[in-house]
């Protein structure tokens, strides 16, 4: 940043370079004054970034993760997508300023431990923001080190968590409209975030990418899961203590499980919910009862943990 950049942001906010449309972009305008706007490969989504001074490089690392994300999606879902709709980015520094433009805008604190969250506009609670974007994505890049300084994320960790975003985005694209009405129960949130997870943390459809956060969110899942011994069937209808990160720490596990043993079980569970289905929804509940009863979950839980390679796959 030059000398002059420096002074004029000591003095004042920089004008953005766009026109605030609602109330959630005249909030971030001063503090997030460019925007860059792109279409997700293959598809008719749109993607607008707001940020502050993102390197081209920066700004083309999130559209290839979008992009990667979203084919992952299709896979994982087994949907094409082909709705047309626009998702917000919102890149902001620290923790402090996700924390203020929450509380401006959605009267929301959220816990310190959260990195990012994804808010549905077409939730009623959100929809006046719903003219413009589908979905919002908040994120930041620093974590706070002491009371002065920010210490940055490195690259796979911010890869991760825009993947596990845009993830959200599409889930509440194509399978929580029925939800939202009404129509249908909406999935526990091992499941919802187990495979958002899954999705950020997917390589191929043999293993998991080989960073330390995806690393370390399963070994955590399957030390928590055999030290509590939970069941497959407690852990997918969340019948267990869900505070803190437990959801996510778990809830990879049983994506894995499913992936693995059996994959078409990951495409009802989403459109039971999709088309609002109830006995969807009782026959998939029997189904996992079924394979909670018997060894399966346990066998394939013992050669994940006693796997060579630190209990990755």
């Amino acid at each position: 940043m030059s000398l002059l950049s420096s002074i004029k942001e000591f003095f004042g906010p920089s004008k953005p370079n766009y026109e605030p449309r609602d109330k959630l972009e005249i909030e971030v305008s001063g503090i997030l004054p460019d925007k860059h706007v792109y279409s997700v490969e293959g598809s008719n989504l749109t993607v607008e970034v707001f940020h502050k001074n993102l390197s081209s490089e920066r700004l083309k690392n999130i559209e290839e993760t979008t992009n990667n994300t979203l084919k992952r999606c299709c896979r994982f879902f087994d949907v094409q997508i082909d709705d047309y709709a626009n998702f917000r980015i919102f890149m902001l520094e620290n923790r402090d300023q996700l924390a203020e433009v929450l509380k401006k805008v959605h009267n929301f604190d959220p816990p310190k431990t959260w990195t990012g969250l994804t808010v549905n506009n077409n939730h009623p609670q959100y929809r006046e923001l719903s003219k413009f974007s589908a979905s919002d994505v908040f994120l930041f890049f620093n974590e706070k080190d002491g009371l002065l300084f920010n210490t940055p994320f490195s690259d796979d960790a911010i890869e991760y968590h825009i993947s596990h975003e845009f993830a959200h985005c599409i889930q509440f694209l194509k399978f929580y409209q029925p939800v939202i009405e009404g129509l249908s129960p909406k999935l526990q949130l091992p499941v919802f975030e187990g495979s958002a997870d899954f999705i950020a943390c997917e390589k191929t459809c043999d293993g998991l990418e080989d960073n330390s956060i995806c690393k370390a969110r399963f070994k955590q899942g399957i030390d928590k899961v055999k030290s509590e011994n939970l069941s497959l069937y407690n852990i997918y209808y969340g019948y267990y203590d869900q505070t803190s990160d437990n959801p996510y720490k778990t809830g990879i596990v049983v994506s894995k499980f499913l992936s693995d043993q059996h994959p078409k079980m990951i495409v009802k569970q989403f459109h039971c919910t999709g088309q609002g289905d109830y006995k969807c929804h009782h026959d998939l509940q029997s189904e996992i009862w079924e394979i909670s009863s018997s060894k399966e979950f346990a066998d394939w839980l013992n050669k994940q943990y006693h796997s060579a390679d630190s209990m990755m796959l």
